[in-house]
């Protein structure tokens, strides 16, 4: 039986041939880089930034960036897939796969992002992905995230997604805090314009298939449709569902009674 996929793609707006020997210190390996076009370069924490090329270990810590005209796929230990887009900066900042959970974080800077993760995404796992307005937690989904100078969009294509601000994040983390027991309360977002806006009344919004979420630096949000035909007049979510379908196909098992 096939694994269950997930899978969703982060669009902000605002890979060189031989792999990488990195000196600088890093975190354990995350993945290596399985794919690229054009130029990628890997910067290791507190590092200069270095060509990458197919094959290069790409490490816990590790910034992804991709030039003009340029892709690159980096595999997880797991098995998992990130797709980034032209003129993109991506940081994995966890990927531990111990046990049967499962910890993934990624924070986009810049550009899109398609995930395909091969498996569940159970109590015991976590796979985030961050911009500097929005924080995304899958829950089996295929989305598209486009981070925008105003605003943050993500949109659903498959299962849901919880999605909240990134300024309650800051205010919970910082400094102003009350005390660890009774977390300093945050006033709800007022919603952005939008054709569906709503109220969030709690810290977390799920987003379902075909819908979109909108969300400001404010933490104000609004709620609208996505076009049913969004996904294959988009070249970038064409591109990346054909090459996940090929994906499958070299990796599906041989059924034991085709001839």
């Amino acid at each position: 039986m096939k694994k269950s996929l997930v899978v969703f793609v982060v669009a902000l707006a605002v890979l060189s041939s031989a792999a990488v020997l990195f000196a600088a210190p890093r975190g354990g390996a995350a993945g290596t880089l399985s794919f690229y076009t054009g130029e990628v370069m890997v910067q290791a924490k507190g590092a200069a930034w270095r060509k990458a090329g197919l094959d290069a270990p790409i490490y816990i810590g590790d910034t992804i960036r991709t030039g003009a005209d340029s892709t690159a796929e980096l595999t997880l230990s797991d098995g998992s897939i990130l797709r980034m887009g032209a003129n993109g900066r991506h940081r994995v900042e966890k990927a531990s796969f111990a046990g049967k959970g499962r910890v993934v974080n990624v924070f986009s800077t810049a550009g899109r992002l398609w995930v395909n993760a091969r498996t569940a995404v159970g109590k015991n796992s976590e796979f985030k992905v961050s911009t500097d307005k929005a924080v995304c937690a899958i829950r089996g989904t295929a989305f598209d995230v486009n981070a925008q100078a105003a605003e943050t969009t993500i949109s659903v294509f498959e299962g849901r997604v919880e999605t909240w601000a990134q300024v309650f994040d800051r205010r919970y983390s910082g400094s102003a805090k009350k005390s660890q027991d009774r977390p300093e309360k945050v006033a709800g977002p007022s919603p952005v314009a939008g054709p569906t806006p709503v109220t969030m009344e709690k810290w977390v919004q799920i987003v379902a298939a075909m819908q979109r979420i909108r969300v400001d630096a404010k933490g104000g949000f609004a709620l609208s449709d996505v076009a049913a035909d969004e996904a294959e007049t988009d070249s970038w979510l064409k591109w990346n569902r054909e090459r996940d379908r090929m994906r499958d196909q070299l990796i599906a098992p041989e059924d034991p009674e085709a001839k």
